[in-house]
């Protein structure tokens, strides 16, 4: 009838696209959930696919209900003029009166959305018109009182629906009020007074089953339904007398108790009153059912001082009900189902004892709640299964008893065969909080990939949040907030500071409704938490937020105590020793004493992992204090329980330690040693990450690691292990992509086989994959915040999945051979010298290798990475600020650079590898890709991302294109002299400027080997993803680059821009991020970028003597000529040369012939070659 609009947007919180799906027409007789959106007000909620934030997007909405019609509803958006709502309205109710093929004009109701609330849900309970059908009549009644008796007994019928059976009851019993009038005899009288009784009392009975139907888990109870029992039994409980009265107040207090877990203590007051009424009747089912009640509602009560008390009350409760003969029958479904709740109550109330042997407690709750699963049929009674396995897998989750690894795998495997079990339409509250239990074992997982399993943990606590409300009950309303919460602090999702926020206000929110909690266990995991927040921020740097760190810290450790609760209490203590030793004015021996008493209370034969979480704490506080063996001594404890196969993200952190330990201490053999452990950990973590999230935070990772390993076994004399782990630590995203793109096949390989075909379709599937997860998500106000979560999981899975298989695919075509020098030679064929830089916090070197030979060699230098990244950016400048603003300030960087003790060395190297008499590939390992090579020798330079995307471009140069030699330029009309300089480029066509130059550049680039862009360029320091170069009024992002692949083919691409040269070297991470690598991803065998805004004048002179050489040589040599021709240039020849002389070369007419007016670096140094 009415397509949705779907505008394009950008989420307010994580900054990523999506399309809103504004479904402004509504037909209630097709989708009557419609009520349901309009009533829990979420119908203008828009979920992001990416942060899973909800967004509010009020527009026009028309509802209407076609047997309601003519009369439509129409709400207009706030802030919609009266005008423009009538006129929106009417234009909407044309389209459906089209639709419907009315023939009456329409009639449109304006209205706010609460206001019209209650005509739409009268409109859905309601039959229309077309429906109505006048009720049946009274039948008239028999000649005598026996037919009419024999009538109402074939009437009643006990297989049917409960509303029939009481409308049967009914019916009947307005006949038999007649009948009064009518048999006047006294026998009859005497019938009809015996009769009448038993039917009131049958429809007690059915009433009861009534209530039972709305409040039975197997049968879907909701608030709605749990709403409704309280309001039929609270009725029936009034007029009810005896057995009848107790039974309808033992549904009034499980209702009472489902529906708002702060009124536990009037629910458990109706309970307790019927009891001596249940006690005395012959058949004591219902008694069994209202002590089991009894028993979960006493568990649920406040936690405050009498919280033993209540706890063995509920276990008096049980073990009284377990004990009644009734339920030793379990010859039925009902009676195992009766006893099978019985035994799962009481499992939770000794799972909560606080009275006797923890462990036994624990040992009895668990054999409770398995003899309650053999009583059970998982088909027939899957609600409450699914509750006795929730409580099998919490058992497992808060144990100190046996593996907690095992403990935690045995957890899952409950929890999640739990959550198969139940449905969120059945019983949503118990569907939450299994959510809540699965997110809390998966936050715990420190096995396998650890961002798996917090996005996991995210999904699951976001699921619960978005249903538990505060009535629900307050700690399982507020455990599913702290869970969400501290998943948020750990995500490595951006905006990283927003999600934080959000986190302190969600902490906040439960620390302000648990205040009077006099237990105060929820509000010492809140404190828990925010300790954790700021102490990570003092780990960062932020030593002004210590403060805040311990006073949350000490808040959290006030209410545990260190015997009943050791690992509570001893995390914090382990915690707080980190808080000590960092501040500002740090309290070593405070914090030594304090991770002493957190080792001494965290016993590793119950507390595995926080055990080495303390001992690494310890190792910190030491190596603080330079006492570097008793640093190396923690260490090695940690790291041997906390081993890279078991939880890689930790033992990353505890094997760099130990390397940072045994470098400041000059044992590099050791370092060496213990940087590998590292590198060997985070290899187990990315080899099993999934999301592009948690791979870009392990790429932030790798080149620390790899980088700190390199350097360490460079010292240690090993150069061979240090080529291969400086090559190993580069450009991952990059390189798998190269593996998998069909331009890099080997061309001895077959092309014709089934094999590459199957390889071909296997990349197709991943690239589709690929573009499902980076589209726009498309939000509708129909899809909840965690459907739209399980969406992203599996559009992730399903990427995940394909790019195992394109992987495996290419690897039958050409086998994966490991990275070793012989391979790295390989890939460095045909050039002189390959050289990797790098620098670490003990200092730089230069590795060389010559692949002709196999010789290696190494350069030291005692320029540490604060060093380097002091020259990059400071206060005054630096080459990474002079890159981005250009002019005096790269000027006043270069000459710091040459002047400083660096310089001299990387003259030196460079000289030795080579590079003054052929080519030289470099490899720039972090903040060194911004710094200009070319500056300090004379020689051919390859910039290279790594020598093994080098030979990959390589593979795709002999592969060929099959094009035509030409060149495809755009010159933007804002640069004076990008016109000329394109002008005359030899075979080039030049794309117009104007509003479709980006579309038409596009279009016509498979057709050309080149591409020359002279336009502004400009990088994005925060978000090197959001670099650009301007093409008209659009801009090509780096991303674009990357998604579509829009360079395969192309031989060269000239980025005669500003700022395209420069990589991301603010972040710690090796995965070089620019717009250079981001054209070798999309398809390009050579780029060449700018590292700053480069002089207009000066381009265009290197422009022409590039091209001039590059008919002659390939594009390095003839990069390299370029840059001596510039720098040697005269003002003389370059007026013999321009006999058209530009504006901007005017000035050269005033100096002196034999001047050289480009011999600055400024002008000659920023261009820089990137592939083959």
């Amino acid at each position: 009838m009415y397509e949705p609009l779907r505008p394009e947007t950008v989420c307010a919180h994580c900054r990523h696209r999506m399309v809103l799906e504004l479904r402004v027409i509504r037909n209630l007789e097709a989708e009557p959930e419609v009520v349901d959106e309009i009533r829990t007000g979420v119908v203008f909620d828009f979920v992001c696919g990416h942060c899973h934030r909800t967004r509010r997007e009020p527009h026009p909405l028309l509802v209407y209900h076609p047997r309601h019609l003519p009369v439509m509803i129409f709400v207009p958006p706030p802030g919609m003029s009266r005008h423009d709502s009538q006129w929106t309205g009417t234009e909407l109710a044309q389209i459906v009166r089209a639709a419907e093929a009315m023939a009456e004009p329409t009639h449109v109701v304006w209205g706010e959305l609460d206001a019209v609330a209650p005509l739409l849900e009268s409109w859905v309970a309601h039959p229309g018109p077309a429906d109505e059908r006048p009720g049946p009549a009274d039948e008239p009644l028999p000649d005598d009182l026996g037919s009419l008796l024999a009538r109402i007994r074939a009437r009643l019928d006990p297989g049917a629906p409960i509303a029939d059976r009481l409308a049967q009851i009914d019916t009947s019993l307005a006949e038999l009020r007649r009948a009064r009038a009518r048999f006047g005899r006294p026998a009859d009288r005497q019938r009809l007074a015996n009769v009448l009784p038993m039917l009131v009392e049958l429809r007690i009975s059915v009433e009861l089953n009534r209530i039972e139907e709305l409040i039975d888990p197997e049968r879907g109870a909701t608030p709605a339904g749990y709403e409704r029992a309280l309001e039929l039994a609270s009725e029936l409980a009034d007029r009810a007398e005896g057995s009848q009265r107790a039974h309808a107040s033992v549904y009034q207090g499980l209702a009472l108790f489902k529906l708002d877990r702060g009124r536990t203590a009037e629910a458990i007051a109706v309970v307790e009153a019927v009891l001596p009424v249940l006690r005395a009747e012959a058949e004591r089912t219902w008694l069994a059912t209202a002590l089991s009640n009894l028993a979960a509602m006493y568990c649920d009560q406040p936690r405050d001082g009498a919280r033993a008390t209540w706890i063995e009350r509920a276990i008096a409760a049980g073990e009284e009900a377990l004990a009644l003969p009734e339920l030793s029958r379990v010859d039925s479904s009902r009676d195992r189902a009766r006893r099978a709740s019985v035994l799962a109550n009481l499992s939770n109330a000794y799972g909560s004892r606080v009275a006797g042997d923890p462990a036994a407690n624990e040992v009895h709750s668990r054999q409770l709640a398995e003899r309650a699963l053999e009583l059970l049929d998982p088909v027939e009674h899957p609600n409450t299964v699914a509750l006795i396995r929730n409580n099998i897998g919490t058992h497992y989750l808060r144990t100190a008893t046996g593996d907690r690894f095992a403990n935690l795998e045995k957890a899952r495997a409950a929890l999640e065969s739990a959550a198969d079990g139940l449905r969120r339409a059945q019983a949503p509250v118990e569907w939450a909080v299994i959510q809540t239990s699965l997110g809390l074992c998966h936050a715990l997982r420190y096995g396998g990939n650890r961002d798996r399993n917090i996005e996991k943990a995210f999904t699951h606590f976001s699921n619960a949040v978005s249903v538990l409300r505060r009535q629900d009950g307050r700690a399982e309303w507020a455990q599913a907030r702290i869970g969400l919460a501290t998943t948020m602090l750990e995500r490595d999702r951006e905006p990283a500071d927003r999600f934080e926020q959000q986190a302190i206000e969600l902490l906040a929110e439960v620390l302000a409704v648990v205040s009077d909690d006099p237990d105060g266990g929820v509000a010492a995991e809140c404190h828990q938490q925010l300790a954790m927040l700021f102490t990570r921020k003092v780990n960062q740097g932020a030593v002004e937020h210590a403060d805040q760190a311990m006073e949350h810290n000490v808040r959290a450790g006030s209410y545990y105590d260190r015997e009943r609760d050791p690992r509570s209490w001893g995390v914090l203590r382990s915690g707080l020793s980190l808080i000590l030793a960092k501040k500002a004015e740090p309290d070593r021996a405070g914090a030594l004493a304090a991770a002493g008493e957190a080792i001494d209370t965290l016993r590793r034969d119950r507390f595995p992992f926080e055990w080495g979480i303390a001992q690494l704490n310890k190792a910190v506080v030491h190596q603080l204090g330079g006492e570097l063996e008793d640093a190396v001594h923690h260490g090695e404890l940690a790291l041997a329980e906390l081993r890279p196969d078991r939880t890689p993200s930790v033992a990353v952190r505890v094997a760099s330690l130990l390397g940072e330990c045994h470098a400041a201490a000059g044992r590099w053999p050791a370092a060496a040693g213990a940087f590998r452990q590292a590198v060997d950990a985070w290899r187990y973590a990315y080899e099993e990450s999934v999301r592009t999230s948690a791979r870009t935070g392990l790429f932030r990772q790798a080149g620390v690691q790899h980088t700190s390993a390199a350097y360490a076994a460079a010292r240690a004399g090993d150069l061979e292990q240090a080529i291969v782990l400086a090559e190993a630590g580069r450009a991952f995203a990059l390189r798998e992509a190269l593996e998998l793109d069909p331009a890099t096949v080997e061309p001895a390989v077959d092309r014709t086989t089934p094999e590459y075909e199957t390889y071909l379709r296997a990349l197709e599937t991943m690239r589709a994959a690929e573009a499902a997860v980076r589209a726009p998500w498309l939000a509708h106000a129909r899809t909840a915040a965690a459907q739209a979560r399980l969406d992203d999981e599996r559009r992730q899975a399903e990427l995940a999945d394909a790019r195992r298989a394109a992987a495996d695919a290419r690897g039958r075509l050409t086998a994966r051979k490991p990275t070793d020098v012989t391979a790295i030679r390989r890939y460095a064929a045909g050039a002189d010298a390959l050289v990797y830089v790098l620098s670490t916090s003990w200092g730089s070197v230069l590795l060389t290798l010559r692949p002709e030979t196999g010789e290696m060699t190494r350069r030291e230098h005692d320029l540490r990475h604060e060093d380097l990244s002091e020259l990059l950016f400071h206060g005054g400048g630096g080459l990474l600020v002079g890159a981005v603003f250009g002019d005096d300030l790269i000027r006043e960087a270069l000459a710091e650079l040459r002047r400083s003790p660096v310089a001299d060395w990387l003259r030196a190297g460079l000289a030795a590898a080579g590079a003054g008499a052929g080519s030289t590939i470099v490899v720039p390992m972090g903040p060194w890709s911004a710094v200009p090579f070319g500056l300090f020798t004379d020689g051919t330079l390859v910039q290279a991302v790594s020598a093994e995307v080098r030979h990959h471009c390589r593979t795709r140069l002999a592969g060929g294109a099959g094009r035509r030699p030409g060149v495809l330029a755009y010159a933007d009309p804002s640069l004076p002299l990008a016109g000329r300089e394109v002008a005359e480029l030899s075979a080039g066509v030049v794309v117009p400027p104007g509003p479709r130059a980006k579309a038409e550049l596009l279009a016509a680039l498979p057709r050309f080997t080149h591409l020359h862009l002279a336009t502004h360029g400009v990088y994005a320091p925060a978000e090197p993803a959001d670099s650009a170069i301007r093409i008209g009024s659009d801009a090509l992002l780096l991303r674009e680059l990357i998604e579509r692949q829009l360079l395969s083919g192309v031989r060269l691409v000239f980025l005669s821009a500003c700022q395209t040269g420069i990589s991301d070297v603010l972040s710690a991470r090796d995965e070089v991020v620019g717009l250079p690598s981001a054209c070798i991803y999309s398809g390009a065998i050579g780029v060449i970028g700018t590292l700053w805004p480069v002089d207009d004048a000066a381009t265009f002179l290197f422009v022409r003597a590039f091209y001039r050489a590059a008919a002659e040589v390939e594009p390095p040599a003839a990069l390299a000529r370029a840059r001596r021709r510039l720098r040697d240039v005269t003002a003389g020849e370059i007026l013999r040369e321009c006999v058209d002389l530009p504006p901007a070369l005017s000035f050269l007419r005033f100096r002196p012939p034999s001047d050289r007016p480009f011999r600055d670096p400024f002008f000659w140094a920023p261009f820089i070659y990137v592939g083959a």
